[in-house]
């Protein structure tokens, strides 16, 4: 249980910090698959960088409970 925690809590973090990246326009990256016209993500999105700060903080509370759990025991 613990193992899956820590595996989804860093995963929320390294994406969380991807997103807030490209919603400040720091980074941009092309559309790997496309089906159809895939238009490019383009300039900063205050949406994009909200749910990546969230997406973090929730990644970041998942490390957390995993710690917790370790250190009480629990497998």
């Amino acid at each position: 249980m613990t193992l899956l925690l820590q595996i989804t809590g860093l995963l929320g973090l390294v994406l969380g910090a991807l997103w807030v990246l490209q919603g400040l326009g720091m980074v941009e990256i092309p559309p790997l698959l496309c089906a159809g016209d895939c238009v490019p993500f383009e300039g900063p999105s205050r949406r994009k960088a909200v749910v990546g700060g969230l997406a973090m903080l929730a990644g970041g509370a998942l490390l957390r409970a995993a710690r917790s759990s370790r250190a009480s025991g629990l497998p």
